[in-house]
């Protein structure tokens, strides 16, 4: 894989991002997704609201509420089920190598502030998950289902994708959860 093609769709997706967020007020029930696609990679992240996530998003957490998310994320993150799946041609496998999850508290620490798509009383989620194939060329589309299914309070997600071929964006629903690219 080409570490500075990677790099370089990696910020045009990000000058993407805030360009977009800068228009989008929080919402419950809509999350934004970012998709990058090259080769023998793709990596997706997830911004979700956190009433959508654990189902509340205040930030003054009791000991209580910071077990519920703990718990959540680890249970997210050591899962073996499909939040999103890929169909291929010639029935490629595609593998989840990895499927991290951060709360805005762990992004602060980090320096990741730019991402912030809330206001300063609303906590959100990163979903970040990172997938190899054969050959990327060989996808047909992402379907969104088994993730509307996971946050029942989801009614939309936003996304925009770039792969080697074109860049795009749309929304995904419920009832229309297949991403083509």
């Amino acid at each position: 894989m080409n570490k500075k093609k990677i790099f370089s769709l990696s910020i045009l997706l990000h000058t993407a991002i805030l360009a977009w967020a800068q228009h989008d007020a929080h919402e419950h029930g809509v999350a934004e997704m970012q998709i990058i696609i090259e080769n023998t990679h793709a990596e997706i992240v997830l911004h979700i609201p956190g009433s959508d996530f654990i189902g509340f998003e205040h930030k003054n957490l009791n000991e209580e509420e910071k077990k519920l998310i703990h718990n959540t994320i680890e249970s997210l993150e050591q899962s073996d089920s499909d939040l999103i799946s890929f169909r291929t041609m010639n029935r490629m496998e595609v593998h989840l190598d990895e499927l991290h999850v951060n709360d805005e508290e762990h992004r602060e620490e980090q320096g990741d502030e730019d991402l912030h798509l809330d206001d300063a009383e609303h906590a959100e989620y990163e979903l970040h998950f990172n997938y190899s194939m054969e050959d990327s060329s060989k996808l047909r589309d992402l379907e969104l289902e088994s993730l509307f299914r996971a946050f029942p309070t989801l009614s939309e997600i936003h996304w925009i994708m770039i792969n080697s071929f074109e860049q795009s964006a749309g929304e995904a629903t419920p009832s229309d959860s297949r991403i083509r690219l």
